[in-house]
């Protein structure tokens, strides 16, 4: 008897033994839990701010540049800061045919100032039109859309620059033109021009005074120091940061799916909370650009406007680096996975669903993805539990468990 006992205990052992040996042991997987919620595609590239419109003063003449005392962020008001002052060079003596090629340059320049008159006229009357549609688009209170009376507004902060500059390049013809007329006076005192402008009248050398042709800030000063200067050269370059916009270059492949008009949001740019932006155009001509990697890519710049208001509470200056995020589609209410737990299939994509203890291969629809989220239109439900970052080793039907109760 002792020994029939004996030899069942070495048989149950035995078994038991092969039991543990050859039983399926559950695999631990990472598992996550199918949730519903909002999801928003967005495209990501770096831009940097730029003053919408910028100017460069010029030399308006050959001569000696006195030192500049503007510094960059230095204020200016448009027609009354004085930018800067050259002397013009003593003119020598002229012959018949300088002195024609002088009294031609009078006639040049005269017509240069009456074809900027023409221009500030026209971009008046184009003021004038748009200020009147802004306040129709106002007076239609909700009959017309928030976008179109901001598109009003733009367009009127457009042509006011463009009647800014206008008025800056008559300024800038006049002085050309006393100029010109002073340099034909010095070499013949009696000329019927001696009459005309009692500003040019006098044979001596006069100073002239370049002035602001924007309100606005200095940008950069591009010569501080005094001393011969020729006509043409830059001198300074100013604008009106207040009028901000950003440019970020996206690869064609991307910019194909931005449309003007979408919603964009600005961070990185230093602040503690994003920035709202909107998309104004899409350039028509891509470049060609060597990526870190040493990879040609094409790419092209998409310009944004900073939503009216956002400006005003972000010290954002010319030139800042920031990052955009275009978005191209938003949803609510969504079936939404991992993308860590997709895997490729000849089918197309699935996951391993965990039901019963057990890991069950699961052909799902994709939707659209953000990179870490993933929207599922069909093959699984909210609260289903599915298998992230699935190894070689798991196979459907496998026994899984969760990682977390394996280290327990």
């Amino acid at each position: 008897m002792r020994r029939l006992i004996t030899w069942t205990l070495v048989a149950l052992a035995l078994a038991a033994t092969l039991w543990i040996a050859f039983a399926e042991r559950a695999l631990p997987v990472e598992v996550a839990a199918v949730e519903a919620g909002s999801l928003v595609v967005t495209l990501n590239e770096e831009g940097t701010t730029r003053v919408r419109e910028r100017h460069r003063v010029l030399a308006p003449l050959d001569g000696m540049l006195h030192r500049i005392g503007l510094d960059p962020g230095d204020a200016i008001i448009a027609r009354t800061t004085p930018i800067a002052t050259v002397e013009p060079l003593a003119p020598g003596l002229l012959d018949d045919r300088s002195i024609a090629i002088a009294e031609a340059r009078v006639g040049a320049v005269h017509a240069g100032l009456e074809r900027a008159e023409e221009r500030a006229q026209a971009a008046k009357r184009l003021l004038r039109s748009a200020e009147e549609d802004l306040t129709r688009q106002k007076a239609a209170g909700a009959a017309v859309s928030i976008q179109n009376v901001a598109n009003a507004e733009r367009e009127v902060l457009f042509r006011e620059a463009e009647v800014s500059v206008a008025q800056a390049d008559i300024d800038v013809a006049t002085h050309e033109l006393k100029e010109a007329r002073a340099a034909l006076l010095r070499a013949r005192p009696h000329s019927e021009l001696a009459g005309e402008d009692e500003a040019v009248a006098p044979p001596a050398r006069q100073l002239l005074t370049v002035r602001a042709p924007v309100n606005g800030k200095v940008l950069r000063v591009l010569r501080e120091s005094a001393g011969p200067v020729r006509i043409g050269e830059p001198l300074v370059e100013v604008g009106d940061t207040s009028q901000l916009e950003i440019v970020a270059d996206y690869l064609t492949s991307e910019a194909v799916r931005i449309q003007p008009g979408m919603h964009a949001i600005i961070d990185g740019w230093g602040g503690d909370y994003p920035l709202s932006a909107r998309v104004r155009r899409i350039e028509p001509a891509a470049t060609t650009k060597i990526s870190s990697l040493g990879i040609e890519e094409q790419r092209v710049n998409v310009v944004l406007d900073l939503i009216r208001g956002e400006q005003a509470d972000a010290p954002l200056g010319d030139g800042f680096r920031v990052q955009v995020q275009v978005v191209i589609w938003a949803g609510d209410d969504l079936v939404l996975v991992p993308e860590s737990a997709l895997f490729k299939t000849q089918a197309g994509w699935s996951v391993f669903r965990v039901s019963g203890g057990r890991a069950a291969k699961c052909a799902v629809t994709l939707g659209h993805r953000d990179g870490r989220v993933a929207e599922i239109v069909t093959g699984l439900a909210q609260d289903d539990v599915v298998v992230v970052y699935p190894s070689d080793r798991l196979s459907d039907g496998a026994k899984v468990k969760p990682r977390d109760d394996a280290q327990h």
